[in-house]
């Protein structure tokens, strides 16, 4: 009797008559559709619905059923009478192919080969007068002690041993984005989720400054969890715990990420991306101010929360410092640059010796005013400064940009000036409007105390954002309460970190969680949901009690620990 009548598709002749199988969503049970490919014209959806028969399923056709008889051949029928002539799918079966589907395997004679990956869409069943009747066909055998698999056809057998954890390695992998100063937030961003995950491999690194060219393939859909576009604020510690205890094969940064939290401590970033090899690359000294220029673009008002600074802002950081102020960068004739020649009669107006150069000439500056710019920032960070000026306005305002972090409060360097709300114009298709922007911060920039960069950062946690927390997820829980998400995982349309993260909080159960359990032994858990920090106790415990050690489970209960 035939075992399995699975095949590779390369291991089919050409004028194989070939069913292709893929998951499909259905309501309360895992369900399939097969889509048959042959010369006919007539392509039937074939769906596997709940049978007439307890505990099994079977195929329906449009408004046909879909049967074999005892010669195993295939008819249809527009009711499903005669049960005697059909063949049912047992959910036993349908189990033993999700297993098979869920596991990652290799050919152990191409031990240099990337693992052969076992799913519907990559397998093909064969439906011939020999083949057909599914119950016989979806029986899996194991040999060995399950590490093992062998599956048997007419034209012979394929043995695949399982893919151990430890045979690969958790992947990082890098969407480049922007600049380089973006595309160095981005790797930094990696090296922070690395840093919960020592095994993962960062990949795809484009950071030309420093040498560090790394293309690589992005991973597979099925293996991979996408940060998501637009999505600036990540769970570094929760997606580093997801690889480290393999509840996801590779997470893609496939954003901007532009948030202190997600990077290593200062000295260690310093580490990551040391001084570039520039000639001549010599910072500005202890009596300079080096205030970086942003023109081009920014003068031209194209993004809405980049802007320039007035002279009176930077008259503002001249009497607080006491030093001289030395305009670097962008320095064209515009009437921007005028305006500071203007007010600055005395000051040094260098113009920019391309960008490797800038860079390195601002990290290697004893005092820096940053412009609002990912590029200014960063050489900030990087640099040993003993004052960086960070303007809180645009998008270094996280009122304005909640899912962005630029303020460091525990770097005893770094000095911070509040600006109004405000949206950026063009000079040059705006000039009132432009000017009167000017106008509006010379007026109102003020530098913050300590208790007013507490207050800012107080508020902005207390406001929703769009970080979806990853903390202690579970994929076989997660596939087990979202049916619709376990079929697209089977067809190998994407991991379940992958979709939890896709539909962000709108799926709550990534976890066995006892939420009477939780408020007896936390109260205080209790009190922050009811005054509105958290929206519920597993939003508690994801967000603060994982860091704390609270247990999600009573103690009798083990925890279905990720991985397991």
């Amino acid at each position: 009797m035939e075992q399995l009548s699975f095949h590779p598709l390369t291991a089919l002749p050409a004028n194989a008559r070939l069913d292709i199988a893929r998951f499909t969503a259905t309501t309360g049970i895992v369900g399939a559709s097969l889509a048959r490919l042959s010369p006919a014209s007539y392509v039937p959806d074939w769906i596997i619905k709940n049978g007439a028969i307890t505990g099994c399923l079977s195929l329906l056709d449009g408004q046909r059923w879909i049967g074999s008889n005892q010669s195993a051949q295939i008819f249809y029928a527009d009711t499903p009478n005669a049960w005697e002539n059909f063949f049912p799918l047992s959910v036993r079966h349908l189990a033993n192919l999700r297993q098979l589907l869920l596991s990652r395997w290799h050919a152990p004679q191409a031990e240099n080969r990337a693992p052969l990956k076992l799913g519907l869409r990559q397998f093909n069943f064969i439906f011939d007068q020999k083949n057909f009747p599914l119950w016989q066909n979806l029986h899996v055998l194991e040999a060995g002690a399950g590490s093992e698999i062998l599956l048997r056809s007419a034209s012979g057998e394929l043995r695949l041993r399982r893919c151990r954890p430890d045979e690969t390695k958790p992947v990082i992998w890098i969407n480049p984005h922007g600049d380089i100063g973006n595309r160095a937030l981005q790797y930094l961003t990696a090296a922070g989720i690395q840093a919960h995950a020592p095994e993962a491999e960062i990949q795809n690194i484009h950071l030309e400054f420093w040498g560090m060219q790394k293309p690589a393939l992005r991973p597979p859909e099925d293996t991979l969890a996408s940060t998501g576009k637009n999505v600036f604020s990540i769970d570094v510690a929760g997606l580093g715990a997801c690889l480290r205890n393999r509840q996801a094969e590779a997470v893609a940064i496939d954003s901007y990420t532009f948030h202190t939290d997600h990077y290593p401590a200062r000295e260690k970033c310093r580490k990551l991306l040391p001084h570039i090899a520039v000639e001549d690359a010599l910072g500005f000294g202890p009596r300079e101010l080096v205030c970086n220029i942003r023109g081009g673009e920014v003068l031209r008002g194209v993004h809405p929360d980049y802007f320039p600074f007035p002279a009176k802002y930077y008259q503002l950081l001249a009497e607080e410092s006491g030093l001289e102020p030395v305009f670097y960068g962008q320095i064209e004739d515009n009437p921007y640059i005028n305006h500071l020649r203007t007010h600055f009669p005395k000051s040094r107006f260098i113009p920019s010796r391309g960008a490797a150069a800038d860079f390195e000439v601002l990290r290697r500056s004893r005092n820096i005013a940053v412009s609002i710019s990912t590029f200014s920032w960063l050489a900030a960070w990087l640099s040993h400064a003993e004052r960086v000026y960070i303007p809180v306005g645009g998008m270094f305002n996280p009122i304005q940009h909640p899912d962005q972090l630029y303020l460091a409060p525990e770097e005893p360097s770094f000095r911070y000036v509040l600006l109004p709300i405000l949206k950026a114009a063009s000079l040059y298709a705006e000039p009132e409007k432009f000017w009167k922007i000017q106008d509006d911060i010379g007026n109102f920039a003020r530098f913050m105390t300590a208790v007013d960069v507490d207050e800012l950062l107080r508020a902005v946690r207390n406001r929703p954002t769009k970080r979806v927390m990853t903390t202690g997820f579970n994929a076989a829980y997660y596939c087990a309460q979202y049916p619709d998400a376990a079929a697209d995982v089977m067809s190998l349309q994407i991991s379940p970190l992958g979709d939890y993260l896709k539909h962000g909080q709108a799926r709550e159960s990534i976890l066995p969680f006892d939420t009477e359990h939780y408020a007896n032994a936390y109260p205080e858990a209790v009190k922050a949901v009811a005054l509105g920090r958290y929206p519920s106790l597993l939003r508690h415990y994801l967000h603060e009690g994982f860091q704390k050690g609270y247990t999600p489970q009573p103690a009798s209960i083990p925890a279905a620990a990720p991985g397991h």
